[in-house]
């Protein structure tokens, strides 16, 4: 793979994560309860 191309990969990935975290509802009660705490795949919350 070239370094352009290489590098025009790289742009749009990084281009389709920005598009993904725009879609982030941050509003939601989900997203208020993870902006202290994550899930930790037992049913129970990790404070951070």
């Amino acid at each position: 793979m070239s370094t352009v191309s290489q590098q025009e990969q790289e742009v749009g990935s990084f281009v389709e994560l920005i598009k993904v975290l725009q879609e982030i509802d941050t509003s939601s009660p989900k997203a208020k309860v993870n902006e202290q705490s994550i899930d930790d795949n037992n049913g129970g919350r990790i404070i951070l």
